[in-house]
C-alpha cells in the first residue's frame, strides 16, 4: 500500500507541474491581435507563434540586454521599432515590446520612426490596412508626446478613415488627448488645416474648448467671425467651454454683440453649461437687464444651469435679491426654477 501511494504521489506531483509549465509559457507572448476579419480562411495570429526576440536586435542584442540599459541609442530603439512593424505585418504585437516602444520614445523623439509610422499610415493594403490604421493612430496617441500628438493629428487631417473600430479609437484618444491643456495649440492647428468636412473636425474643436483659457476662446471667436464652413463647429464647441475664468469674457461677448445673434446666444447657453457659481451670477446679471419677453429664455437657461451644478441655486440665494431687475416676471422666472429644485 505504501508503494502504491507513493507512486500516485509522484503522479500527482508530475501533472501539477506540467499544468504550471504550460500556463506559464502561454503567458509569456502575451500580444495583441489585430488580425482584420477578412473572412473564415483568415490566418489568427496566437499569441504563442510570436518567436521571443533572441538575436533579430541590434548586433545581435536580446530583449533582456537592451532592458539592462538605461539609455539606447537611436539606433537601437529603431531596431526595436523593427521587429514590432514585422510583428504588426503577421497581425500580433507582444505587449512587453510595445510597452518599452513606447516609453522610450516618450524619453526621446525619433524622427525615423515617425516617418515610417506617417508611411505605413499613408500606404494602402488590402488586408491589413484599416487594422493597422486603427493601431498605428492608437500608438501615436499612447506615447502622448508633443511630437507624437502632433503627428497624430497631421495624420487625420492627411488620411480618410472609415472603419468603424479606427473612427472609435481615434475618437476616443481625443478625448484622453483633450483632458489637459498639453496640446491646446496643436488642436488650433490641426482645426485651421481640417478640411471643413474632416469626420474629426468637430472633436479637435472641442478640445480646445474643455480646456480654453483666454485665447484659446479668442481664437474660437475668431473661427467663428471667419463666417467660412468651419464657423458653425466653433460656434457648437462654445458649449463645452469650462473655465470660471473665462466667464468675464463670456459677458463682454454677450454685451458688445447683438442679442440675437448667434455668439450670444452660444455665450449664454454656454454660461448655462459650466456648473459654476461665478456663471450662474453671470447669468443673474444679464437677466437683471433683459424685458418680460426673455421670460422663458431666462427659464431654460436656469433650469439647464441648476440641473448642471446646486452652485447655480447657491447664487441665486445670495445674489438675486441683491440685483435689481428691469422686468419683474424675469426675476420671478429664476424664483421658480430655485422653488422647483430637487431637495
Amino acid at each position: 500500500m505504501k508503494k502504491q501511494f507513493f507512486i500516485a504521489l509522484i503522479i500527482g506531483l508530475a501533472l501539477v507541474a506540467a499544468y504550471f509549465a504550460t500556463s506559464v509559457s502561454s503567458h509569456k507572448g502575451q500580444s495583441i491581435n489585430i488580425t482584420p476579419k477578412t473572412g473564415s480562411d483568415t490566418k489568427i495570429i496566437d499569441a504563442q507563434q510570436v518567436k521571443p526576440m533572441k538575436t533579430i536586435l541590434a548586433d545581435g542584442q536580446t530583449l533582456s540586454k537592451l532592458d539592462e540599459k538605461s539609455l539606447l541609442t537611436e539606433k537601437e530603439v529603431f531596431d526595436l521599432w523593427l521587429v514590432v512593424q514585422n510583428q504588426l505585418k503577421v497581425g500580433a504585437i507582444e505587449l512587453s515590446l510595445e510597452k518599452k516602444l513606447i516609453k522610450l520614445l516618450r524619453q526621446q523623439p525619433n524622427k525615423q520612426i515617425y516617418q515610417d509610422i506617417v508611411k505605413l499610415l499613408r500606404s494602402q493594403d488590402a488586408d491589413l490596412n484599416s487594422r493597422r490604421q486603427e493601431y498605428l493612430l492608437s500608438l501615436l496617441a499612447a506615447i502622448n508626446t508633443s511630437e507624437s500628438v502632433e503627428v497624430f493629428l497631421s495624420e487625420l487631417e492627411n488620411i480618410s478613415v472609415s472603419e468603424s473600430n479606427a473612427i472609435y479609437t481615434v475618437k476616443k484618444s481625443m478625448q484622453r488627448l483633450s483632458r489637459t491643456s498639453q496640446y491646446s495649440k496643436l488642436f488650433e492647428e490641426s482645426f485651421i488645416n481640417m478640411s471643413s468636412d474632416n469626420l474629426f473636425i468637430s472633436d479637435v474643436a472641442q478640445s480646445i474648448a474643455k480646456n480654453a483659457q483666454a485665447e484659446n476662446l479668442d481664437f474660437i471667436i475668431s473661427q467663428i467671425d471667419a463666417n467660412d464652413k468651419k464657423s458653425e463647429v466653433a460656434l457648437q464647441s462654445l458649449e463645452y467651454l469650462k473655465n470660471e475664468k473665462l466667464v468675464p469674457q463670456l459677458q463682454t461677448l454677450i454685451q458688445t454683440r447683438t442679442p440675437d445673434s448667434s455668439v450670444t446666444q452660444a455665450s449664454l447657453q454656454s454660461l448655462a453649461g459650466m456648473g459654476q457659481y461665478e456663471s450662474a451670477v453671470a447669468l443673474i446679471q444679464w437677466s437683471a437687464t433683459i424685458p418680460s419677453s426673455s421670460q422663458m429664455v431666462v427659464e431654460t437657461l436656469f433650469t439647464t444651469a441648476g440641473n448642471r451644478s446646486p452652485s447655480t441655486y447657491r447664487a441665486i440665494e445670495k445674489e438675486l435679491n441683491r440685483t435689481q431687475f428691469v422686468s419683474s416676471e424675469v426675476k420671478q422666472a429664476i424664483q421658480s426654477v430655485y422653488a422647483n429644485r430637487s431637495q
